[in-house]
């Protein structure tokens, strides 16, 4: 009986401890899709969610080595790390997460210097460490193919790095329905009153795993303000994310 050799695929990120996190969800859906008879899963990292990897049957290395120094220091040992774990891996592919600049797959999360310039009104300075390894990681063309989690993010890597549109695509971050629309009214009713919510009050969520100026809070902030009085009066605000919360004038 033939037996067909699995495809080995090798994901690499730094950090997949924090599972609230979006890239690492982003990860962890990339292993379940290529779940099954015909891939074999690796992951290299920093740090993993042991209890997910173990769960899910995941052959994972962990990064023993320290880092040390500053962050493009630290990124640019991991990827010296990684770069090692590959070519002795005998990987068919691997698919990177912005912390190592040789793959055949770079999936993007972030537009680093275009968030900065929206949210600052300036142009990353040269000399940031993000800024640093992420313009040569894009300047260096170590990939075949680019995914970009939107079309402004493709957009951005067209007119600011010269990437050829013929290798990006898009695919935009999924979301599980179960979690984050919840249509039973049990469920809403339970919820609120552990929230110590009226059932009669609206809530309007603003919920991230991200800092709320990148998240654009100040923004959601203006639109509640803006909302009539004999609406707000039934009105609660659930903010869920990381940093200070601006004082709202309503």
């Amino acid at each position: 009986m033939q037996t067909t050799q699995k495809i080995n695929v090798l994901n690499v990120k730094r950090n997949l401890d924090k599972m609230y996190s979006g890239a690492t969800r982003v990860v962890f859906d990339i292993l379940n899709t290529l779940e099954g008879d015909k891939f074999n899963n690796n992951l290299f990292s920093l740090n993993i969610d042991k209890k997910y990897a173990n769960k899910n049957h995941l052959n994972f290395k962990i990064c023993r080595k320290k880092l040390f120094g500053n962050s493009f220091s630290k990124r640019v040992h991991f990827d010296n790390k990684a770069s090692d774990f590959i070519n002795k891996g005998n990987f068919d592919l691997v698919i990177g997460h912005g912390d190592n600049l040789y793959q055949d797959i770079l999936y993007l999360h972030n537009c680093v210097h275009l968030a900065h310039e929206l949210i600052h009104n300036e142009p990353l300075p040269e000399d940031n460490q993000l800024n640093l390894f992420h313009t040569k990681l894009l300047n260096s063309r170590n990939f075949k193919r680019i995914i970009a989690n939107s079309n402004l993010m493709k957009s951005d890597l067209i007119a600011r790095f010269n990437i050829s549109e013929d290798i990006i695509d898009v695919i935009y971050p999924s979301f599980n329905p179960n979690t984050f629309y919840v249509q039973n009214a049990t469920s809403i009713k339970n919820n609120k009153n552990i929230l110590g919510i009226k059932e009669n009050e609206i809530v309007i969520g603003f919920v991230t795993s991200g800092d709320f100026q990148k998240r654009g809070l100040d923004n959601f902030i203006k639109i509640i303000e803006d909302l009539p009085d004999s609406i707000i009066k039934n009105v609660k605000i659930l903010i869920v994310g990381k940093g200070d919360l601006p004082e709202i004038k309503k």
